[in-house]
């Protein structure tokens, strides 16, 4: 009999699931193994995957797939699922809580304060809404979309020099990490970065944030496993993180696993 393998999975989340067809690590028989269900934090690399011959599938708890080798996948045919649109809106809460939070400890108002987006995915897009709702002038810049609502796409320079808060909804492209875009910040601006992936070096945010001490650098708890410097802020929570969000995250993706 086929089974589908967990790893890196909290047990409790298939409990109630076929659990004739559930099993865990370690494994003696890699062979009865046909589909793999993983958190984005695992490493599936070409030299672990090609011990399960009859593998035709992979499900990921979460939206990203940077962590598995997609090229052997494709040569191998083996499909990848991911779990899409769970949390746009929790996210988008969560930087808006986070400006609020910013701008009412030094007793202002974000009203007609100014908000950059870099990157205009769905949560992108989330977060232009609840900030147009709330009359903060909105910029995006995106490779794709370039029009939004009442937001205003705007050039990298624009969006850097003209921003109250800055905000990295995606992974960051290469000219992001130009110095010289982050000299351009306004004074006493709020840097937010929810995405998964590097934005910056850690040698660059240390040199920077020593040399600009009112800019504020924070990022959520998932952000934060791609930097080792000292000077970032860190959540106490993961941006996506509600009962709401968990509970759809689970459930789709037990959906893509059969055991829904």
């Amino acid at each position: 009999m086929q089974k589908i393998l967990f790893i890196d999975i909290p047990s409790n989340i298939v409990e109630n699931s076929k659990t004739d067809l559930v099993c865990f690590l370690p494994l003696k028989d890699f062979h009865n193994i046909s589909s793999i269900g993983v958190s984005i934090f695992q490493n599936l690399s070409a030299e672990f995957l090609a011990k399960f011959i009859n593998l035709k599938s992979i499900h990921v708890l979460g939206t990203s797939t940077d962590n598995i080798d997609k090229d052997y996948c494709l040569k191998k045919h083996i499909s990848i699922t991911n779990v899409t649109h769970y949390c746009d809106h929790e996210t988008a809460e969560w930087i808006i809580w986070q400006v609020c939070n910013f701008f009412r400890q030094k007793n202002l108002s974000i009203y007609e304060k100014t908000i950059g987006i870099i990157g205009m995915g769905q949560i992108g897009q989330c977060l232009a809404k609840k900030s147009l709702g709330l009359a903060l002038n909105t910029l995006f810049y995106s490779r794709h979309l370039k029009n939004f609502d009442a937001a205003c796409a705007a050039e990298l320079n624009d969006i850097f020099k003209k921003s109250d808060v800055l905000v990295f909804t995606t992974k960051a492209y290469k000219e992001f990490t130009d110095i010289s875009l982050f000299k351009k910040l306004k004074p006493n601006a709020l840097v937010i970065n929810i995405c998964m992936g590097k934005i910056l070096s850690d040698d660059f945010c240390d040199n920077y944030l020593q040399s600009r001490p009112d800019v504020k650098f924070l990022f959520d708890k998932i952000a934060a496993k791609y930097t080792t410097s000292q000077k970032i802020n860190i959540a106490e929570q993961n941006a996506y993180e509600t009962i709401d969000s968990k509970k759809r995250l689970i459930q789709k993706f037990l959906e893509n696993c059969g055991l829904n």
